[in-house]
């Protein structure tokens, strides 16, 4: 880290701005802008307004319903198991096809590039009986 980084460091820290941001914007990892930080004791001044692109983290991210977090546990950014796969739905449809390995089913997944096998009984044939059909259902 040069000595112009840690005073941009000093200096953005100080207006308020968060690791991440100053990490972002110096080009380094938020883990050494952090260390550099704790060590020089440097506090965050007052906290500016959040920009209005950063998402409200006491809100659900889907369906924006308030969220109670648990005290001593990672904060929660959906609601329930149904809004997290709702959203995921929406956002995420990398849908791929792949061949199985076994029986030579044609078969859809997301998001698992290193998928062979059409179902665990491809699976389960392909590793103990050496490759004997299966009667797997799931296309």
């Amino acid at each position: 880290m040069t000595d112009s980084q840690k005073r941009n460091i000093e200096k953005m820290r100080l207006q308020g701005v968060g690791y991440k941001r100053i990490a972002g914007a110096l080009g380094l990892p938020v883990s050494t802008v952090k260390s550099f930080c704790h060590r020089n004791k440097l506090e965050s001044g007052a906290a500016p307004a959040p920009p209005e692109d950063v998402v409200d983290t006491d809100i659900c991210k889907h369906c924006g319903k308030p969220l109670e977090h648990t005290p001593k546990h990672r904060a929660k950014t959906f609601c329930s198991d149904k809004c997290r796969f709702a959203w995921h739905n929406a956002h995420f449809d990398a849908r791929r096809s792949f061949v199985c390995a076994n029986c030579g089913v044609v078969f859809i997944t997301r998001n698992n590039r290193g998928r062979k096998y059409c179902g665990h009984a491809c699976y389960i044939n392909m590793r103990f009986n050496g490759g004997a059909s299966c009667d797997s259902e799931t296309v």
